[in-house]
């Protein structure tokens, strides 16, 4: 018989001051270093992020946002390929996706849950587990479907919904269910494949539920899904929002209240032999073990940091790769080549250090734009990027750069008068003119035009928006940066540089543009107008 609420009341007291001792003193569980914990964050999309920690250290290791992340519920170990399945819920997705472990986090597929967004089936998963006999999942529908909790074995290669069976609503927190965990042993119980959850959200009072998996019928509709055959009930000590299994052999259960992770031992689960706190992460829902299987020393995951950034044109900018082998441990020595692409075409090569660090610096393009840099180590020196893990030991990883014009100057004005001309680096006559500067409130405004009359490239250049005017300190040099039309088509950025080296202009001050869709007149000495520059 299950305790009355008050002496319940009493014994959580007592089990929270307890805990409060443990959590200085203990060690999480009693798992050999490298059996791995992750835990998948709640919080609003898309900032949930995945957290890895070493049971047998107490140590946290590395965090991730996955690709697509959402308001984190649901996470699994695959020890066929050692990465993690997880779902979130809100918005609704419909997806039981995978990802490589932190830090990397790459996406390597989804699969449909069912039937997949906008189907009969509920689309939000509330919590995930992998049977370790027959490699299918097992998960927890988040959201009570006509009062009932259903649990459905999942076929992990296409999403398909094998079987299902329900359970009650949680009595004291009956909202969503974040808690499911697959066993074949529990003490005092025959061999069998088992399946623990609360079927609810966070309240130390809900009793966790022992559904034997056997009464789970051939779905077809989550209306038509049969009870679930409660064979035990337990008592945690406290509220669970994630459970899982130290190891398929046993019984050891592991969970987490959110805020620390506890290790409430073999059945009935009542006591906590030993806790951790969960941080840095926010609230953890579902949790996940396992051992990793990825060769220790091979090159496992590859990060670049940061991930984003913008600089000015013309600037240097540098990336980090950090490369780790499947414990987290770093890899020193394996070549990591690089590439940026887009506004500009750079490449690199560099060793890792004993931090496992490779860096990469280039300076960027005359223009305005955004890079795609990638990254891949490249462990057998061929220079091509061969199979990433799990298949191979070649991780990648990206980043975005943007570049951007400098700020105007306050003041700058610059006027191009007397029918500026010049001859352009490939040979043409070209003719220029136009002005631009910096009002009061620091907006860039004005008109450019150019022309180069062929014959080797015939082009008419207008501008359509001046974005930045930008003077030397001398008053003597300026750019003007926009975006304009060619032969009246199109967007195009463009950069004019300019010298104003005396009055009048003609064989001394410089003009040069350069335009987006490839063409660049070159610095060149005005053979006919002039440039003034104000400040």
């Amino acid at each position: 018989m299950r305790p009355t609420l008050p002496l319940r009341a009493i014994t959580l007291f007592l089990l929270a001051l307890a805990t409060l001792v443990w959590t200085t003193v203990a060690a999480a569980t009693h798992a050999p270093p490298g059996t791995k914990l992750w835990g998948y964050q709640a919080n609003t999309p898309p900032t949930a992020r995945i957290f890895q920690y070493d049971l047998g250290t107490d140590t946290f290791e590395a965090q991730c946002l996955p690709t697509p992340s959402g308001n984190g519920r649901a996470i699994a170990f695959d020890p066929q390929d050692s990465n993690l399945w997880y779902a979130f819920v809100g918005p609704p997705d419909g997806y039981i996706h995978k990802t490589t472990l932190p830090p990397a986090c790459t996406p390597v597929g989804q699969i449909p849950f069912g039937d997949g967004p906008g189907g009969l089936t509920q689309d939000d998963v509330g919590a995930l587990d992998l049977d370790p006999v027959n490699g299918h999942l097992w998960a927890a529908g988040y959201n009570p479907v006509a009062g009932r909790q259903i649990l459905y074995e999942v076929n992990a290669s296409t999403g398909a919904i094998l079987k299902a069976c329900w359970v009650p609503p949680a009595p004291f927190d009956p909202g969503g269910n974040e808690t499911l965990a697959v066993t074949h042993t529990i003490t005092g119980l025959p061999a069998g494949t088992y399946l623990l959850t609360d079927a609810g959200q966070f309240n130390p009072l809900d009793p966790l539920l022992v559904a034997d998996a056997a009464s789970a019928a051939p779905y077809t509709n989550p209306l038509t899904v049969p009870p679930c055959t409660i064979v035990a009930t337990f008592d945690p000590p406290v509220a669970l929002t994630g459970i899982d299994f130290e190891d398929p052999s046993s019984d050891d259960l592991i969970a987490t209240d959110h805020d620390f992770i506890y290790d409430l031992g073999s059945a009935p689960y009542t006591t906590i032999g030993s806790v951790m706190p969960a941080a840095p992460g926010d609230p953890l829902k579902d949790i996940a073990i396992g051992i990793p299987t990825a060769p220790e020393g091979d090159p496992f995951s590859l990060v670049l940091s940061p991930q984003t950034a913008a600089n000015e044109v013309g600037t240097e900018h540098c990336v980090i790769a950090t490369v780790a082998d499947g414990t987290g441990q770093p890899v020193s020595g394996v070549t990591v080549v690089f590439t940026a692409q887009g506004a500009s075409d750079e490449h690199g090569a560099a060793a890792t250090s004993n931090a496992g660090e490779a860096s990469f610096c280039y300076l960027g393009p005359e223009l305005p734009g955004e890079d795609v840099i990638r990254a891949f180590a490249d462990a057998n020196g061929n220079g091509t990027q061969d199979a990433p893990p799990p298949a191979g030991n070649e991780p990648a990883d990206q980043a975005t750069k943007t570049w951007v014009p400098p700020a105007s100057t306050p003041g700058c004005e610059v006027r191009i008068t007397q029918g500026g001309r010049i001859t352009a680096v490939n040979g043409d006559r070209a003719t220029f003119g136009g002005n631009a500067k910096v009002v009061a409130n620091g907006a860039a405004s004005g008109q450019e035009d150019y022309q180069d009359h062929g014959p080797v490239l015939a082009l008419n250049f207008h501008s359509i928006e001046i974005s930045a005017v930008v003077c030397g300190s001398d008053a003597r040099e300026a750019q003007i940066f926009g975006d304009g039309t060619v032969d009246g088509d199109g967007s195009f950025a463009f950069r004019i540089h300019v010298r104003d080296e005396a009055e009048p202009g003609a064989g001394a001050d410089v003009y040069g543009i350069v335009i987006a869709n490839g063409y660049a007149s070159g610095d060149q000495v005005l053979a006919g107008g002039n440039i003034q520059i104000h400040r």
